[in-house]
């Protein structure tokens, strides 16, 4: 009896892992662990899922260029091991998490999703466009149609994703309140878009007022702004914008 009961049972098992075949999916890690898996692994590969044109800009050192509109239906050419370690990345963790699924149920088996460049805190390698980056170094805030300028100037100094520091210098002839009048826009794909708390005090935690004749230094965190990951800005006061990009460092 006890014979013909296992049997039995062992026949269910048998049956029911019939036909079952296992999925391939991704992985997500931290950027952090990633780092350490590349110093201790070998034989993978960094793919930047980005556009082109965000890849010749900076990538990740020894990242291969493979579109995540372009990853559909056949084995892309640049990833010809299922079976080979894939580090995915794109600019800010979205198209990274599309393209490293896509992968899975392409069958690689080995996908490992690590965010986006703009909090990767290893080196960043800089194509020559980025390294020719034009950062225009003074806006004049003109608040008048006709053309003639107030007289107070903002010099972009430094700018190294979250913090900008500039110097602001008031020769209106009347002090100036700085704060909230400043308004930052973002190029989300070729488009100018403000930013979602733009009109909000972005220098400080309140406004201050600068006597004529006085310069000041100041430090904005773009972070406090919410998640920006662009890699062109534009700043500027009564319609008059100063456009800036990202600087990447080490």
């Amino acid at each position: 009896m006890f014979k013909r009961i296992a049997a039995a049972v062992l026949a269910v098992f048998t049956l029911a892992g019939c036909g079952t075949e296992k999925e391939n999916t991704y992985r997500s890690i931290s950027q952090e662990e990633a780092l350490a898996m590349m110093a201790s692994e070998k034989d993978y590969i960094i793919l930047d899922v980005r556009r082109p044109d965000e890849y010749a800009e900076t990538h990740l050192p020894e990242a291969v260029n493979v579109p995540n509109e372009t990853i559909a239906g056949s084995q892309p050419s640049e990833l010809p091991d299922l079976n080979q370690l894939i580090f995915v990345y794109c600019r800010s963790g979205n198209r990274s998490k599309q393209a490293a699924e896509k992968l899975a149920a392409m069958g690689y088996t080995n996908v490992v999703e690590i965010g986006g460049i703009m909090t990767w805190p290893g080196r960043i390698e800089e194509g020559e466009e980025m390294q020719n980056a034009f950062v225009k170094t003074d806006l004049i805030m003109d608040t008048h149609k006709d053309g003639e300028k107030d007289g107070v100037t903002l010099r972009l100094e430094e700018f190294a994703y979250p913090l900008m520091k500039v110097v602001l210098s008031n020769q209106s002839g009347k002090p100036f309140t700085y704060g909230s009048a400043f308004v930052l826009e973002m190029n989300d794909n070729g488009e100018w878009k403000e930013t979602e708390k733009s009109r909000e005090m972005m220098w400080t935690m309140e406004a201050y007022e600068l006597a004529d004749g006085e310069s000041i230094q100041l430090t904005a965190d773009l972070s406090q702004l919410g998640d920006l990951y662009p890699d062109r800005y534009r700043l500027g006061k009564e319609g008059i914008m100063a456009e800036f990009r990202l600087v990447y460092t080490e």
